[in-house]
Parts: structure tokens; sequence; C-alpha cells
């Protein structure tokens, strides 16, 4: 897995394709988030910016879906790691033990979204989701130095799955759940976006960043 997440990107669309989401409503919910995550980060940049260019959006169905759960699960991390005034790492920089760890996080959010999704939409690639979250963390970066970064985080990344604790399984637990509703939430009446990735989330990357203190 780990040397599939530094392989190439399949082929890309620029106009939204449709999608088959019969009975299958947390991959529908999933997808409706992406879309509106990106048409939003789009407007930001347009307003910005002036002109952009399309985005690219992943023609095949399984591919779509993985290339989603990796951009929410990294935008979530990212935005922790902001709000728990970890510095953003740019190259030529040392790498910290802190983007190790944060990057980590984003693959288990990722993981967590990849178990219900796979549920609906059997043949899913883990590896294709958390390759999702790299671009995140990694999008300046020669591949000499990505590498580093993704084989660290990892490791972190399976020792945070392989660790039995009482205290690291309740944390793994949290994860779980509020990913799975920051999904399934999108569009409803009980959805509160602002909460999850301004207190939640970043919370749950401050408990293991102190842990690891």
């Amino acid at each position: 897995m780990f040397k599939k997440l530094l392989g190439k990107k399949d082929p890309v669309t620029a106009e939204p394709p449709k999608r088959d989401l019969t009975d299958k409503p947390f991959c529908e919910k999933l997808m409706a988030r992406f879309d509106a995550e990106t048409q939003e980060a789009a407007d930001d940049l347009k307003e910005q910016l002036g002109t952009i260019r399309p985005f690219a959006y992943e023609t095949e169905p399984t591919k779509a879906v993985a290339g989603a759960i990796g951009s929410i699960a990294g935008d979530l991390a990212s935005n922790a790691m902001t709000l728990n005034s970890v510095g953003m790492h740019y190259p030529g920089e040392e790498w910290k033990s802190e983007h190790f760890v944060t990057l980590a996080f984003g693959y288990y959010i990722a993981m967590c979204m990849w178990g219900q999704a796979q549920a609906e939409k059997p043949g899913l690639d883990l590896a294709d989701c958390l390759a999702g979250v790299d671009g995140h963390f990694t999008m300046l970066h020669s591949d000499d130095e990505r590498a580093v970064l993704v084989e660290r985080a990892f490791k972190n990344y399976e020792d945070f799955r392989n660790t039995d604790h009482p205290k690291l399984n309740e944390w793994t637990e949290n994860i779980f759940k509020m990913s799975q509703i920051y999904v399934i939430s999108y569009g409803g009446e009980h959805g509160d976006d602002e909460q999850m990735k301004e207190v939640i989330f970043p919370g749950l990357l401050k408990t293991i960043l102190n842990a690891i203190e």
C-alpha cells in the first residue's frame, strides 16, 4: 500500500460526471459534500485570482469516491493542524513529529470514511483514499521529501491501528464516529460543519499531539 501512495494519478475530466449512487446513501452524501466543497474552493480562488482553470473531476466512479474521501479527510486534517498552531511545512525545512502525526490523523479519518463507503461500494481501494490526503500537505514538495513524510506518517497510522490501549481505543472510536457524522449530516437539519471543523476535529488532533510531547 505504501508504494501506491506515491503512484501516478488517473485520467480526469473538467466536467462533473453523472453518478448513479442509488441505494448508496453514505456515498451519495460524501459526493454531495465533495462537490459543494470543491465549488466553494473554486469560488474563493476565482474571487482572489479572477480566472481559474476548471477543476479536473475523476471519471472512474470508484476512484471518484476514493478521491472525495482523500480530499475531505485531508481538508479536515490540514484545518485541524492550522488550528493547533502546527506550522505548515515548506520544502527544504526539517520535518517535525507534528507533521507526521497530523498526516497520520488525516489517514485515519480517511480510513474511517472508507470503511462505510466500502460497505456500499465494494472494491474501493484504501490506498487511493490515503493518497488523496497527501496533496493537502505535499503540493510544493519534491518526490524525495514527499516520500519521507508519507513513509513516516504511514508508520504512525499503522501504530495507531495496532496499539491496544484504552485511551487510544477511545480516541480512534471518536474519530470513527465523527468522520461518519461529518459525511452523513451534510445538508441536514442537524449538521454543524463549523463545530465539527473548528472544534471537534482540531480537538481530536490536539489529544494525540499532546500525547506525543
